[in-house]
C-alpha cells in the first residue's frame, strides 16, 4: 500500500476543451490513485499538488484515448515554461490563491494564443 501524507491534495483538470477545474480533499489518499480517475478520454492534462507543491502531471498521449504519460518535478522545465512564458496574446483565466509560488504569492493563471493554460508568479 503505497505510503499516504497528511496535507491538501488538489488536482488540476483540463478537459480537451481547455475547461479547467480545481479539485481538493484533505482526506488521506493515495495522489496516484486520485489523480488516475481524472485520466479519460474528455480530459488532456492531470496536475497533482500537495499543499500548493507540485507532485507530479499526467498528459493524455496526443490521439489517444487511453494513454497518459506521467511528469515528475524532475522535467521542471516543462512547468517553467509555462511559468516564463509572455503575457502578449494572453487573457486572464483566474488568479488562484489556493495555488502559491516558492515565496507564498498567488499565480495568475491565463489562456494564452495556444490554447494552454499558463501560470504566471507576480515578479516582485
Amino acid at each position: 500500500m503505497p505510503q499516504q501524507h497528511p496535507g491538501r491534495l488538489q488536482i488540476l483538470v483540463v478537459d480537451a476543451h481547455c475547461k479547467r477545474r480545481l479539485f481538493s480533499t484533505k482526506t488521506p489518499t493515495d495522489p496516484d490513485e486520485l489523480a488516475r480517475r481524472f485520466c479519460t478520454p474528455d480530459n488532456c492534462l492531470v496536475v497533482v499538488l500537495r499543499d500548493n507543491r507540485f507532485l507530479f502531471r499526467l498528459e493524455r498521449a496526443p490521439g489517444s484515448h487511453c494513454r497518459w504519460h506521467k511528469g515528475s518535478s524532475s522535467r521542471h522545465q516543462y512547468l517553467q515554461d509555462w511559468l516564463f512564458k509572455s503575457k502578449n496574446n494572453c487573457k486572464s483565466f483566474e488568479t488562484n490563491t489556493n495555488l502559491l509560488d516558492k515565496n507564498g504569492k498567488p499565480v495568475e493563471i491565463m489562456v494564452c494564443d495556444d490554447q494552454e493554460l499558463h501560470f504566471f508568479v507576480p515578479k516582485n
